[in-house]
C-alpha cells in the first residue's frame, strides 16, 4: 500500500490542542505524528531530517519565543517547499486565514473543525487538493485572497481552505 503521511505538530501553546491532534491523527489508518515541535529551530531541523508530508502548526497574530508564527511558516516553506502546512486558527476570523495563506500555509483551519475534518483536511493538502467546507477539489491555481464568500460571513461550520497565495 501505499505510505502513511508523516504529520509534524506544531502546536506548543496548546498542549491540549497537541493532544487531541495527536489522537485523531494517529488514530487514521493513512497517518501518523513524527514528532511534536515546540519552536522554529526545532521544527526546521526536524523536516529536513524527517519524513515530513505536512506540519500542522497554530496561527498566531503576536510573534513570542517558542509560538509558531507567520514567518515560522515563510521558514517552513523557503527550508522546504513540498512539506504542507495546515494552519490551525484560535479564532474564526479572515484575517488569520488571509495572512496565513499569503505566509505560505496550505490550508487553513478554524478551531470548530470536527475530527473528520481535521483528517480529511490532512489528506487534502497533502494530495496537492484544496477543500472547502467538507469537499475536496483540485486546485488549478492559486488566488492571491480568500473568496469573499469565504473570508466576509463568519461561521460556526468548519471552513479550510488550501489554495496558496503566490
Amino acid at each position: 500500500g501505499r505510505p502513511k503521511l508523516g504529520v509534524l505538530l506544531a502546536v506548543s501553546d496548546f498542549p491540549m490542542v497537541s493532544l487531541g491532534l495527536r489522537a485523531v491523527i494517529d488514530a487514521a489508518p493513512d497517518m501518523y505524528v513524527v514528532a511534536e515541535i515546540e519552536d522554529r529551530e526545532t521544527l526546521l531541523q526536524q523536516i529536513e531530517r524527517s519524513a515530513v508530508d505536512v506540519v500542522v502548526t497554530e496561527c498566531l497574530l503576536q510573534n513570542s519565543c517558542g509560538r509558531m508564527t507567520f514567518q515560522t511558516i515563510e521558514a517552513v516553506r523557503a527550508a522546504k517547499p513540498a512539506v504542507k502546512i495546515l494552519a490551525l486558527a484560535c479564532q474564526s476570523g479572515s484575517e488569520q486565514f488571509s495572512l496565513a495563506l499569503r505566509a505560505g500555509a496550505d490550508g487553513f483551519l478554524t478551531r470548530e473543525a470536527q475530527r473528520a475534518d481535521v483528517v480529511n483536511a490532512i489528506r487534502c493538502i497533502a494530495n496537492g487538493q484544496t477543500q472547502s467546507l467538507s469537499r475536496c477539489t483540485i486546485s488549478s491555481s492559486a488566488p492571491s485572497s480568500p473568496p469573499p464568500s469565504t473570508a466576509a460571513r463568519p461561521t460556526s461550520a468548519p471552513r479550510m481552505s488550501s489554495a496558496r497565495a503566490a
